[in-house]
């Protein structure tokens, strides 16, 4: 992604808060305790903040990439990492209230009338939605990944193209699917028709309860890379069509900078962050 790159090119990077609506987010790690700015909480939850892991590790892949996030925490899922639809919209919503600039979510659920019309409406407040283009035979109600270390296999492993995911398959929603170091598809990542971009989604490491640190695979780490880059160039983008919000020429800037793959469903292809950040800095 040439995010050290990014950073080099960025300049006067502005705060922005990003909103990660997942399973909780443990501040045990001095990265997480000074970017988490805010928890709002969709779901009762157990003493255990992030007991799946899966937020954590989120959040931790956002703030190694862009400096400039403020995290809001928001928990839709519950301890064995279930949510509905009605919550996702509901999280959403509240994401919006609390200024989210960027909204990922690194999650499948059911479509319904309640959540497209969560995500219109952050849409247009003004903030990007990415999310995760799940998994080739996808659970509809769960945290989207896999916190399992992939095996590899001899040549290109492609799943067949998948029916769209909700909500990364809105049309305001940028879809993020997986690839490996290889440019590849990488394990247990969904390619489609719907699908806009890719970004790293094998063993990626980052923070996990407890103040420890893990590995996890698959299109949920993938799109808490492209909600760093879209929180670096939150930062950095002017309103240039003067619509009253910068989402648009985001989401431009991260599609019209991806490097096609030559995968069937991988959409713009993988993005390039510093191609991105040179681009809305043009």
């Amino acid at each position: 992604m040439h995010v050290q790159e990014a950073l080099l090119a960025a300049h006067s990077l502005r705060e922005i808060r990003v909103a990660v609506v997942d399973t909780g987010v443990d501040t045990a790690s001095p990265l997480l305790s000074e970017c988490v700015l805010e928890v709002v909480d969709i779901v009762d939850k157990s003493v255990v903040v992030d007991s799946c892991g899966h937020g954590t590790h989120i959040a931790g892949t956002i703030a190694a990439i862009a400096p400039n996030s403020k995290i809001i925490d928001v928990t839709v899922a519950d301890d064995r990492g279930h949510c509905t639809s009605s919550d996702v919209a509901k999280g959403i919503r509240a994401a919006v209230s609390s200024g989210a600039a960027v909204i990922n979510l690194s999650l499948e659920v059911e479509p319904s009338p309640e959540l497209e019309a969560a995500v219109q409406s952050a849409w247009q407040s003004g903030a990007i939605l990415i999310a995760a283009a799940g998994m080739p035979v996808p659970d509809s109600t769960t945290v989207s990944g896999s916190t399992t270390p992939a095996t590899t296999t001899e040549g290109p492993c492609r799943p067949t193209m998948s029916p769209p995911v909700y909500p990364a398959s809105y049309p305001n929603v940028v879809a993020v699917t997986g690839t490996n170091e290889d440019h590849e598809l990488a394990p247990v990542c969904n390619r489609g028709t719907w699908v806009d971009v890719a970004a790293p989604g094998l063993k990626t490491f980052s923070e996990m309860p407890g103040g420890t640190h893990g590995y996890m695979t698959g299109t949920s780490t993938a799109a808490a890379h492209v909600s760093g880059l879209a929180a670096l160039l939150c930062g950095l983008a002017d309103d240039e069509n003067r619509n009253g919000r910068v989402n648009d020429e985001v989401r431009l800037a991260i599609e019209a900078t991806s490097r096609p793959l030559g995968i069937e469903g991988t959409g713009n292809g993988i993005v390039d962050a510093e191609a991105a950040v040179r681009y809305i800095q043009r």
